[in-house]
């Protein structure tokens, strides 16, 4: 029963989360004109090819955090850029300790 629910949670946070348009969204605040709103978009657009493209381990660290969160009741992600390595790095931390417990429950 529990593995139905986290499964259910995971399926509609990563619909809501990862779109098919992409996950990042753009709001002008502020003064909104024709720069400002292709600025936007650039961004936008930017953004989201980095996470769909380049960024390949983005979708599956996602899908597992999206399992875990229910189970440990937090999880975090962090993703930076790294000068030394020229690239976004990430990192996927979750509370294992909890989740070691719950699953030893089951």
């Amino acid at each position: 029963m529990i593995s139905e629910s986290v499964t259910q949670f995971q399926a509609q946070a990563y619909k809501e989360l990862l779109p098919a348009g992409g996950p990042v969204r753009t709001n002008v605040l502020g003064l909104q004109n024709a720069e400002r709103e292709e600025q936007a978009n650039r961004v936008k657009d930017f953004m989201n090819y980095q996470i769909t493209e380049v960024m390949e381990e983005y979708d599956p660290d996602m899908d597992q955090m999206l399992f875990y969160l229910p189970l440990s009741g937090s999880t975090f992600k962090k993703v930076y850029f790294d000068q030394r390595s020229s690239g976004l790095l990430r990192s996927l931390f979750l509370r294992r300790i909890w989740l070691f417990r719950i699953l030893l429950l089951i």
